[in-house]
């Protein structure tokens, strides 16, 4: 998600916001499809976490994208 909105931010900076809203909203609701799977507990919880650490990964990491690219 990260690369794929950071080439498009080159031509277009308001891109990098929307990525950032949407990489966020599909990483905070993909957080529940661990908890459908046929697998044991531990496989789910350490899922179900890879998924909530996520979203604020690309929020912040998307965030230094834009700011960077505001600066030029």
């Amino acid at each position: 998600m990260v690369t794929r909105t950071t080439l498009p931010s080159l031509a277009w900076r308001g891109f990098v916001r929307v990525g950032q809203v949407t990489g966020t909203v599909l990483a905070a609701a993909s957080t529940v499809m661990p908890l459908f799977a046929q697998t044991d507990a531990g496989t789910i919880a350490v899922l179900a976490l890879m998924h909530v650490t996520l979203a604020p990964t690309v929020w912040f990491g998307l965030g230094a994208v834009r700011r960077r690219a505001l600066a030029v």
